[in-house]
C-alpha cells in the first residue's frame, strides 16, 4: 500500500471513529509515520495532515516538510498541495509542543485567496472544495 492509501484510509478510519492505531493488531499510524521517516525529500503535505490530525507526535521537521511542500512549484496540482500544507500548519500550529511562525500560515492562507476568483471558485471542483475547506477550518476571510 503506497503513502497516500494508507494516508487515506487513516483518515477514513478516523471519521469511522475507529483507531488505526490498533487494525487488526497494526498501528497504521506508526506504519505512516516511518514511511513518512523514511521517505526522500518531497512529503505529501496530506500525510502531516493525517498524522497530526490522528494525534501523533509532531516535530519541527514536519513543520519545514509543510512549509518546503507548499513552497514546492512546478508541480501537479499546486493550489491543491498548498491548500493542504496550509491545513497540515494549521494543525501543527495548534499543538503546544512547536513554535510555529504564524506570518507563514498567513502568508499561505492570502495566497490561496488571491488564487480564488470572484465567485470564490479555484482551478476546478476538487481545488475549489480544497480551499473552501481551509477558508472554513483555518481563517475566516
Amino acid at each position: 500500500m503506497g503513502f497516500q492509501k494508507l494516508a487515506l484510509y487513516i483518515h477514513a478510519m478516523m471519521v469511522a471513529c475507529m483507531d488505526p492505531r490498533d487494525f487488526y493488531g497494526e498501528n497504521l499510524i506508526s506504519e505512516l509515520r516511518r514511511r513518512t521517516e523514511a521517505s526522500g525529500n518531497y512529503t505529501n503535505p496530506f500525510q502531516i495532515l493525517v498524522l497530526c490530525n490522528a494525534g501523533d507526535t509532531m516535530t519541527s521537521k514536519d513543520v519545514e516538510r509543510v512549509t518546503a511542500a507548499y513552497d514546492s512549484q512546478h508541480r501537479p496540482f499546486w493550489t491543491d498541495t498548498q491548500a493542504l500544507a496550509s491545513l497540515a500548519l494549521a494543525c501543527l500550529s495548534s499543538r503546544p509542543n512547536l513554535v510555529t511562525d504564524e506570518r507563514i500560515l498567513k502568508d499561505m492562507l492570502l495566497e490561496l485567496k488571491r488564487r480564488q476568483f470572484r465567485n470564490g471558485t479555484v482551478e476546478n471542483v476538487r481545488t475549489t472544495a480544497l480551499v473552501v475547506q481551509v477558508r472554513e477550518d483555518v481563517w475566516d476571510w
